[in-house]
């Protein structure tokens, strides 16, 4: 159970990071202190090797898994604590997929 919790809770926030904004638009304002802009025509770019890892849901997620994984090695209480309600909220995006249809 505690590796579904993981596994879940790395897709969302990976997802929360490359492609949301979250709450008072934190996460634009992190991918723009990492390097990503927009072209005119909205289209983003990178300026940097992190910018480009913040692009991408499956290149930050390696990197995010292996610090849940450090963390739930040495705080494994910790570290489901944390990520359980990404995990819950990952599975409500799923099944608000699965039931309205995929967007």
């Amino acid at each position: 159970m505690d590796y579904l919790i993981l596994g879940l809770a790395t897709w969302r926030i990976s997802n929360l990071l490359v492609n949301e904004d979250g709450p008072w638009d934190i996460f634009p304002k992190l991918r723009h202190l990492a390097g990503v802009r927009y072209d005119e025509h909205s289209n983003a770019y990178s300026t940097t090797v992190l910018s480009k890892l913040m692009m991408c849901t499956w290149c930050v997620s390696p990197y995010l898994a292996a610090t849940l994984t450090l963390a739930y090695w040495f705080w494994p209480n910790v570290a489901i604590l944390i990520s359980l309600p990404f995990a819950l909220s990952a599975m409500a995006v799923i099944v608000d997929r699965v039931a309205n249809g995929a967007r």
